[in-house]
């Protein structure tokens, strides 16, 4: 079929005829008229709508795979990746997917109960041992302030497939 050729069949099926009705009038097989109402079809779906996409699929999927090994914030990734991405729309797209999580860096693994019990009998122990004169102990509160980055309060992106990760506190 040519490509005028091509258009009658689709006009007529808009109109309602039916695929024999069509195949009589333009003396062509049930394959060919078909073929042009499915290539017609095919072509209209294809179609997209809006603007198109400023990250491609490669593009997002590597900043997932840099987000998913978890020891890189969001202005970290965006700075190794090509391209004019802002920061906001890197953490909207490692928030998008459905494996990583947004969670705060713990900088070591909780207290067991054996823990808690040891600490509590060594301090028991050190109480009533004689070695230590306590009244030439001092205690006082520290308070340690960070310029440069938020220690206390630093996040990540992880992945639910890998350990959790453990951050030094100095």
């Amino acid at each position: 079929m040519t490509d005028e050729e091509k258009t009658i069949p689709i006009r007529m099926a808009k109109k309602g005829d039916s695929v024999m009705e069509i195949m009589q009038a333009l003396q062509r097989s049930e394959t060919d008229v078909r073929k042009a109402i499915k290539a017609f079809l095919a072509m209209k779906k294809n179609e997209t709508r809006g603007r198109s996409p400023k990250l491609r699929k490669m593009m997002v999927q590597r900043i997932i795979r840099k987000g998913s090994k978890g020891d890189k914030d969001a202005s970290d990734i965006r700075a190794e990746v090509e391209g004019s991405v802002k920061v906001r729309r890197v953490q909207q797209i490692l928030h998008e997917s459905k494996w990583l999580n947004f969670k705060k860096a713990v900088t070591g693994p909780a207290m067991t109960q054996e823990h808690k019990d040891l600490r509590a009998s060594w301090a028991r122990e050190a109480i009533t041992s004689a070695e230590i004169d306590w009244t030439r102990v001092v205690f006082y509160d520290e308070k340690r302030f960070n310029i440069d980055r938020p220690s206390g309060s630093a996040y990540y992106w992880s992945d639910f497939c890998i350990e959790e990760l453990y951050f030094p506190k100095h």
